[in-house]
């Protein structure tokens, strides 16, 4: 099915959880948008986080866009656009620079 989970550097430890290709792209998509919030210094990077907790309704330690399914990236991305338009950012084009194999996995 081509899941797998990318592991920490040097280890077997999961960084992160199970994700297929279509996930990881959407992943991938959710990081940008969110990142912008924080790159463009809209937002301090803690501030994010304490906007991606409440938008998720998680603790801290699970308020991370690597612990996301499909359905929780929308949110991200929807809510991250949101964001940037009540900043009056112009929202940037994503490009999918998403090649997929760049990192240590773990195939399941």
């Amino acid at each position: 099915c081509g899941a797998y989970v990318r592991c920490r550097p040097d280890t077997n430890s999961p960084d992160g959880d199970i994700a297929d290709r279509k996930v990881r792209q959407k992943l991938a998509e959710a990081h940008f948008y969110f990142d912008q919030l924080y790159k463009l210094k809209l937002l301090s990077r803690t501030e994010s986080y304490l906007l991606l907790m409440r938008l998720l309704g998680r603790p801290r330690s699970e308020a991370h866009i690597k612990y996301l399914g499909e359905y929780d990236c929308r949110i991200v991305i929807e809510k991250s656009i949101e964001s940037l338009k009540g900043f009056g950012v112009k929202i940037p084009d994503y490009i999918s620079s998403y090649g997929g194999d760049q990192h240590d996995r773990k195939a399941i």
